[in-house]
């Protein structure tokens, strides 16, 4: 009898685990099926495209690393400081996997690669302007002709929408100008030692600058878009290789979840810009210039990623003399993974 017991206690005890490794297994499962968009059920690496402190690009990463948000979603993020104009490059040289390129560069270079690039978010509103001193006489664009120009790196948003606007207007950017191109936080000292008559920056760029040194607006690039298709701008893109994405689109999107938490969080916490750190890295000296960077993120943080952007941007591109050359420049099937 007693063996009986025995035996009946082992029965019950290997149902009894059965039972229960089958309810944790579903269980486990269900958690990994039912993940949203864009998150992991384990770590993924990714390397991405970094910056100097200077861009407002390195506040993202950086509230992404303070706040662990890459880890909220799954990923390992591996940061790889890569020059602003250099993107494309690093994607098609598989330095890295995710890279923020505008949609100028991408067209030209997947009409000139058999590897192609897609945008599958917004990384930031460029929001660039032409400043000159307001002392100056310089008050138009024509005031500028023959005169030196300070603009970001030839490749970088800035410079293509800055090209394009500038080519619509009826000039030629290379000839009728002087161009001096370096990297954003240069500009501005470009034009403080007066070795430019303009630069043209984004409003994060010039909150360093001395308080004794006023600028006036010669022309808004925003602006002068705004009244050609009554849409906003183009945004610098968070891009990979297509043939990244196919096997990666939850790396894809859990990246961009983290990016436009991040950009949530610096437009919720203004104290953000009052952290030691922060206020090194960014230069930051009074209280004025807290606000005014605090204002200048509002001008350009990330959008929804909205179709309505991309077709403006088509409509747009599909204007100018570059890129209707023929059908397959043309073609701007360079964005995907729509909400």
């Amino acid at each position: 009898m007693k063996k009986q017991y025995i035996i009946l206690f082992l029965i019950l005890c290997i149902v009894g685990f059965l039972l229960g490794y089958k309810y944790i297994w579903s269980a486990k499962k269900n958690v990994t099926e039912n993940k949203s968009p864009g998150e992991l059920s384990s770590l993924s690496k990714i390397v991405v495209e970094s910056s100097t402190p200077s861009s407002n690009k390195w506040l993202y990463t950086y509230v992404i690393e303070k706040e662990g948000l890459g880890k909220k979603y799954g990923l390992d993020i591996e940061w790889k400081d890569i020059s602003t104009s250099e993107g494309p490059r690093a994607l098609l040289a598989n330095d890295v996997n995710i890279a923020f390129i505008n949609p100028f560069a991408t067209i030209r270079a997947n009409t000139s690669s058999d590897k192609k690039m897609k945008i599958f978010g917004f990384a930031y509103n460029i929001n660039y302007a032409c400043y000159a001193l307001e002392s100056s006489n310089i008050n138009t664009v024509n005031d500028l002709r023959g005169k030196t120009i300070v603009t970001s790196s030839k490749g970088s948003t800035g410079y293509a929408v800055l090209d394009l606007l500038i080519t619509n207007m009826g000039y030629n950017l290379e000839q009728d100008f002087k161009i001096l191109s370096v990297p954003l936080a240069a500009s501005v000292v470009a034009l403080e030692k007066n070795e430019a008559a303009a630069t043209c920056v984004t409003p994060y760029n010039i909150v360093p600058l001395d308080d004794s040194i006023k600028l006036k607006t010669i022309i808004n690039l925003n602006d002068l878009w705004f009244k050609e298709i009554s849409k906003i701008q183009p945004y610098t893109g968070i891009g990979a290789l297509e043939e990244w994405l196919k096997d990666h689109t939850k790396e894809a999107l859990a990246f961009r979840n983290a990016w436009n938490d991040a950009g949530r969080y610096i437009n919720d916490h203004p104290e953000l810009f009052q952290l030691q750190d922060v206020r090194e890295n960014l230069k930051i000296v009074s209280d004025q210039d807290v606000n005014d960077y605090i204002g200048a993120f509002k001008t350009m943080s990330s959008p929804i990623w909205d179709a309505s952007v991309v077709a403006g941007t088509n409509e747009y591109l599909s204007k100018m003399s570059e890129f209707n050359k023929s059908s397959e420049e043309n073609s701007f099937d360079i964005y995907t993974l729509y909400n």
